[in-house]
């Protein structure tokens, strides 16, 4: 009886076919055990995005400067007083 014990691992998915995926596609290789075997090991997929609806809501985001803000009261107020300010609004905090 032999047992032999190979460290070596060779690629489930070779670079060069990676290198030729299309925007969205990928690929892989998961693993079993014993209780539990998977027939299917290798996947491929793609993901596809309904681009009129990622624009529609990428426009109704407004600008966040990160700096300036005006608050409730129209006053000029900085990033920190603003977090700071709407953490001490949140509720459970007195």
């Amino acid at each position: 009886m032999s047992i032999n014990k190979s460290t070596q691992l060779d690629y489930a998915i070779p670079a060069s076919k990676i290198a030729t995926l299309s925007f969205g596609v990928f690929v892989g290789m998961v693993a079993d055990n014993l209780e539990q075997k998977i027939e299917l090991k290798t996947f491929h997929g793609e993901i596809i995005n309904d681009h009129a609806a990622l624009k529609a809501e990428e426009e109704s985001y407004t600008n966040f400067s990160g700096s300036d803000y005006r608050n409730d009261h129209g006053k000029r107020q900085g990033y920190k007083e603003q977090c700071s300010g709407n953490y001490w609004r949140s509720p459970g905090k007195d």
